[in-house]
């Protein structure tokens, strides 16, 4: 160490520089915690969101389950019925061409 105090005017100089990197660091800490903070909240809501649609999807998915199936017997119904009336109207058809012939 020198007499004239050098080394420590060197090292206090260090030091400050230190104390204001350090404070630097803790304040970008500071502001990405926050900003991490603002994420989460956002994500937790944002999953709330995708949560809620996900089970009226599931609701709703359900609902047209259910039309699809009445209308599908419906269908099927209204096809049976009319086969049988074809099958009738062919059988009268075979009758009248007997009678006619």
């Amino acid at each position: 160490m020198a007499a004239d105090g050098t080394v420590t005017r060197l090292t206090e100089a260090r030091v400050r520089r230190l104390e204001r990197r350090v404070t630097a660091v803790e304040t970008a800490v500071r502001d990405t915690h926050v900003r991490l903070e603002q994420a989460i909240d956002l994500l937790t809501r944002l999953v709330r969101v995708v949560a809620m649609l996900n089970d009226r999807m599931k609701r709703n998915v359900g609902k047209l389950d259910t039309r699809q199936d009445r209308v599908t017997q419906t269908i099927l119904a209204g096809r049976t019925a009319d086969t049988k009336r074809l099958t009738a109207l062919a059988r009268r058809l075979d009758t009248l061409e007997r009678i006619l012939s």
